[in-house]
Order: C-alpha cells, then sequence, then structure tokens
C-alpha cells in the first residue's frame, strides 16, 4: 500500500538528520569568491566594524559642532582650513600650525569616505560633523591683526549651526562587529560577497559537496551521445533521464556522477554495478531510473534485499512517480549511502527528484526545504478525480487523471498578471511527453484530499533551483 507523500517526507527528513549527523569531512574552506552558489557551512560573522572608524560621508570640512551653536549670518563663525585635502589613507592625526594665534576655529577638508580626523590639539573635542563643501563660503581672515598670519592661509565661514554627527559615518553604524552575514545552512549568493569582504572575510567554511551516482536502464537506452539505429524495427532511444539528473543534480548544488546505462532485464548484471559501488562507496545518493514497479517483484527492490538494504519506503501516493522507492544501503567499510529508485517516464523521475531527492539533500546540508509560490489556478472545472475515477478532467489534455486520495504534481506555466501571479497547467501531463518542458516553468502542487477548481489558490514550484529565474521567466 502506497504511504502518504507527507509520510514519505518525514521518513526522508529522519534518515536525512541521521546520515548528516555521521557524515565526515562535511566543510571545506574555500576563497570567498568561489564559495558562490555553495551552502555555509557555519554561521560567519563580522571580525571587525564596517566602517572600521568615524569617515565622512560627503566630500567636505570637518569641523566641531560646538563652535557652531550660535553660527547666524550676522555671526559667522570662522574656520581656518588645514592645508591640503584629507584623503582616503591619510591617518587621523592633525597638525593645525598656527590656527589658535589667528583666532579662528579649525576645519579640515575631507574626502567623501575619509577617515574622520582627529581632535586638533590633546584634551580638546573631536571633529564631529562634516559640512558639505557646497554649503560653505570662502572669505578672508578673521582679523586684521591676524593678517600677517594669515598669509597664504584659507578661510570658510559657517553660518547657521550644524548638528552634532551630519554627514558622518559612525564607526561599526553598517555592520557591527560579532553581526551575522549567513547563517550554516544558507545558500551564499554572489551578493553575500560584498558584506563578507567588508567584514574582512577572505575564506568561507561551506558544507562539502554531496556525491551522487547516476544510473539510467533499459535494454532499449543509449547515451545521449550514442547513436540510435534509424531501423524502424529496432526498439531503441534516447536516454533522457540521465542527461536531466546530472544538470538536476549540479544545479541542486551537489557533485553529479553518472555511472551508465543499464540493461533491466538482467538482475546479475544490476547486483554487480551496485554492489561494485558500494564497495567503493564514494557516493552519499545513488539514483537508478527505470527499473522500479509497485510491490515486492520490483527487480530493484530484490537486489537491494539481497544487498541487505533497509527499505524505508516503496510507493508513495504521488502522481506521476507512485512507484518511487527510498532505501539505505551499506558498503563493506561501514559506510552507508541513501538510495533512490524513480520511475522511467521522464515527469515521474523529474518529480521524483524534485519532491523526494532534492528534499534529502537539503536536509543533509541543513538548508531549508524549497518554499512554494501561491499562485492563482486558470482552469475551466475541477481538476481532480475521486477515487473510482469519476469527475471533471481538466482544462488540459490530461491523460494521466489524479484521484483525490493522492498528491498530484503537475507542470504548469506561470504568469505575471495585472492581478498577481497565475498559473496554466501544460495542456498534456501524460508523463512520458517532453515537449511541455518546452514552456513549463513551475511544478503545481495538488495536495492530497484537496478538490481544485478554477481561481484556487495553489502552490507553485519552479523548474529551476533558482527562484528568481522562475520570477524573471514569469515576466516574459
Amino acid at each position: 500500500m502506497a504511504i502518504r507523500y507527507s509520510c514519505a517526507l518525514d521518513i526522508i527528513e529522519s534518515v536525512a538528520r541521521d546520515m548528516s549527523s555521521k557524515r565526515v569531512e562535511c566543510s571545506d574552506l574555500v576563497p570567498l569568491e568561489d564559495g558562490v552558489g555553495r551552502v555555509a557551512g557555519r554561521d560567519h560573522a563580522s571580525a571587525e566594524p564596517t566602517p572600521p572608524f568615524d569617515c565622512a560621508a560627503v566630500h567636505g570640512f570637518a569641523v566641531r559642532s560646538c563652535s557652531t551653536i550660535n553660527a547666524s549670518d550676522a555671526n559667522p563663525v570662522v574656520y581656518r582650513v588645514r592645508t591640503g585635502v584629507f584623503a582616503a589613507g591619510d591617518d587621523g592625526a592633525v597638525s593645525v600650525g598656527a590656527a589658535a594665534e589667528d583666532g579662528a576655529e579649525v576645519a579640515v577638508e575631507v574626502a567623501a569616505g575619509t577617515r574622520f580626523p582627529d581632535a586638533p590639539a590633546a584634551g580638546e573635542p573631536r571633529f564631529d560633523a562634516c559640512v558639505a563643501a557646497e554649503e560653505v563660503e570662502e572669505c578672508k581672515g578673521p582679523s586684521r591683526l591676524a593678517k600677517r598670519l594669515s598669509i597664504g592661509a584659507r578661510y570658510i565661514r559657517i553660518t547657521k549651526p550644524v548638528e552634532p554627527r551630519s554627514n558622518l559615518r559612525a564607526a561599526g553604524s553598517d555592520l557591527r562587529k560579532g553581526d551575522v552575514i549567513i547563517k550554516a545552512g544558507e545558500e551564499i549568493r554572489s551578493s553575500h560577497v560584498i558584506p563578507l569582504a567588508a567584514a574582512g572575510v577572505s575564506e568561507i567554511t561551506v558544507v562539502r559537496r554531496m556525491q551522487v551516482g547516476i544510473w539510467s536502464t533499459g535494454r532499449e537506452i543509449v547515451s545521449a551521445r550514442g547513436e540510435v539505429r534509424q531501423d524502424r524495427r529496432a526498439s531503441c532511444g534516447r536516454d533522457i533521464n540521465g542527461p536531466y539528473l546530472m544538470a538536476a543534480v549540479h544545479e541542486a548544488g551537489a557533485e553529479e556522477e553518472f555511472l551508465g546505462v543499464m540493461r533491466d532485464d538482467h538482475p546479475a548484471s544490476l547486483e554487480e554495478a551496485i554492489r561494485g559501488e558500494l564497495e567503493s562507496l564514494h557516493s552519499d545518493v545513488l539514483i537508478i531510473t527505470g527499473v522500479v514497479s509497485s510491490g515486492r517483484s520490483c527487480l530493484v527492490r530484490t537486489v537491494l534485499a539481497r544487498l541487505g538494504a533497509k527499505i524505508h519506503f516503496h510507493d508513495v501516493a504521488i502522481r506521476p512517480g507512485r512507484p518511487a522507492l527510498f532505501a539505505t544501503v551499506s558498503g563493506p567499510g561501514g559506510g552507508r549511502a541513501a538510495f533512490f529508485g524513480l520511475p522511467g517516464d521522464p515527469a515521474a523521475a523529474a518529480v521524483g527528484f524534485k519532491f523526494l531527492v532534492t528534499p534529502y539533500l537539503r536536509h543533509v546540508q541543513g538548508q531549508p526545504l524549497d518554499r512554494p509560490i501561491p499562485a492563482t489556478l486558470v482552469s475551466r472545472c475541477s481538476t481532480r478525480l475521486d477515487g473510482d475515477g469519476r469527475g471533471c478532467a481538466t482544462q488540459a489534455t490530461d491523460k494521466s487523471p489524479c484521484p483525490l486520495c493522492m498528491d498530484c504534481f503537475r507542470h504548469g506555466v506561470m504568469r505575471l498578471t495585472e492581478v498577481g501571479k497565475a498559473v496554466a497547467l501544460c495542456k498534456d501531463q501524460s508523463p512520458w511527453r517532453v515537449a511541455p518542458y518546452v514552456e513549463a516553468n513551475c511544478w503545481v502542487h495538488l495536495n492530497q484530499g484537496q478538490e481544485i477548481v478554477a481561481g484556487a489558490v495553489v502552490p507553485c514550484y519552479p523548474m529551476s533551483a533558482s527562484v528568481e529565474s522562475m520570477m524573471c521567466n514569469c515576466l516574459r
């Protein structure tokens, strides 16, 4: 009897957490720029504040705000400007020379982003504000008596009070020391590199990529690069699932390895191939397509039983993909790997990977599961059938109806409309067809027991691992 999809997910999570706790060498240290697309192996926090010091937000003049309290048009405050511009790379020490002798306050010209200068003299208030260059006026020295001292000097005047910390970026106002930038289990994006680099992170700890081995099966199957006989009497065709799973595994952030195409009518060869892989056991996950069928007569189940595998479930109440199998297998050295058997039809294999294998990979790597995107279903009538096959067919030509007693996954096309996101099911849901994938950009999940009608909001999952990519496609 098939188990509910929700129960299958619970089993997958339990096994994944157990397997994750026993992984060795589960993290790598890589250069920051090489971490994009990987999963963070631990929390990464800022090792220093950003900015690391008080700095100017604009090009202007650093002043002490307390000296401007009484500034007005009638009573301007005159400042002697330190010679030269305080630029990036200068330290905070300032030498003002004879500024105190001519009675003028001290100002320092600073470039945007420059460290704020220190106080003009020991024990005096610090520079604590910056006045934009366009808000000051050039002027003469403060008095005729100071004319001799002001030769060659530069003066400005300010005619209104300046608020403390005006145009000042305080140290740590962006990132404080110890602020977490990325958490363990998060996928590292290129945008994360900006704060990480600013915080002084040059290397990042990432989860070791999981190793996934893939078999295709079928005596009629030739590899994607092989030649297909043109003789009409020859029942042979190209491998679809192998290339797809290789791409999907890579997109999911794991290392993929194609283990070959095996005959599906030779149990001894199948057992030999699986046994050989178990002896090396460099794969964390093994996937085989095309030799699973409902019941205990399933070829791959028989082989796994002889190899001492633990079958966690076989037959899940989903469509397409009901015969899916999940097991754990052990190698001679005590290592273990997860084993997924998926049906051979392209849609069934794709659904099995997306909704069974991917949750396992994400749980092992400490990642949250994909979150669905809600969209309004476009359909003329019910998309479900009752338990004995009665009910209204979909607007699409659905050759694979889904009873209410099952979770159903349908490929569809999501679009952004004037009223929000809408999704239409592809015209033909036959699991063997490949043409719908030319346009399809999402999977629509019809939950078990839920009657779905036109206008209902349904959960949608992107075909691509990138939600952003899917949303961009919605705009086309």
